[in-house]
């Protein structure tokens, strides 16, 4: 079915805050999931502790997906899962009106002498990049309120962060940590100012766990 673009919402990842003990729901299958929508995002520059009736999970023993706060149990477990650890709060970049994503994911040739007549692939590795465009002034701050967030210094500072692009009212976003690449601002006598943001994906320095995405589509 369509949904309305008007409807989508763009946001950057804003100060870290401390979580202590938060609840986590079962969704089958041995995954879990940080029960509060607004603190899936985990800060992966701070300890992250998994605990099972109160007692810390050796990290061999599950596979976190830092990006929407899931966990997948090697094997199920016997109580109550909760979190310790810094969980990054979203920012709406305000007055958005327009963004792209583009997913890619290198194929390389494979064909060798005397196979059928078709070349092969072997799947090698993922990225993803794309651009906002917006009214927002670069050095605005966007959270006033629990720190110092301007669009121009992400690219600046080379400051990573995770980027969220909700698709109207489908309940789907995209997250990914990404970096700001390059920016533009543009006037006309006739026209409005308009500033747009390049960003290219960037697997985040802890992730090295099999089954970790710099990138990926989930519900909110």
């Amino acid at each position: 079915m369509p949904f309305a673009g008007h409807l989508s919402t763009v946001k950057v990842t804003g100060t870290p805050t401390a979580m202590v003990g938060e609840a986590c729901t079962n969704l089958g299958s041995n995954v879990f999931q940080v029960t509060a929508s607004a603190k899936r995002i985990l800060d992966p520059d701070a300890a992250i502790v998994v605990k099972d009736a109160g007692v810390p999970v050796a990290t061999t023993n599950y596979v976190l997906n830092k990006l929407f706060g899931k966990i997948l149990f090697s094997v199920a477990p016997g109580g109550a899962v909760t979190v310790d650890a810094n969980y990054l709060p979203t920012l709406d970049v305000i007055e958005c009106k327009e963004f792209s994503v583009s997913n890619a994911r290198d194929l390389a040739d494979t064909t060798v002498f005397k196979t059928s007549p078709h070349r092969t692939k072997l799947a090698l590795l993922k990225d993803a990049s794309g651009s906002i465009s917006h009214l927002k002034a670069l050095l605005d701050d966007l959270d006033p309120g629990g720190g110092t967030v301007k669009l121009y210094d992400l690219m600046a500072n080379g400051t990573r962060k995770v980027l969220e692009l909700a698709f109207g009212n489908s309940g789907y976003v995209w997250r990914g940590w990404v970096l700001f690449d390059s920016q533009e601002v543009a006037a006309a006598f006739d026209d409005l100012v308009n500033a747009s943001l390049n960003w290219q994906a960037t697997l985040d320095d802890s992730q090295s766990a099999l089954g970790n995405s710099a990138f990926g589509f989930d519900l909110a």
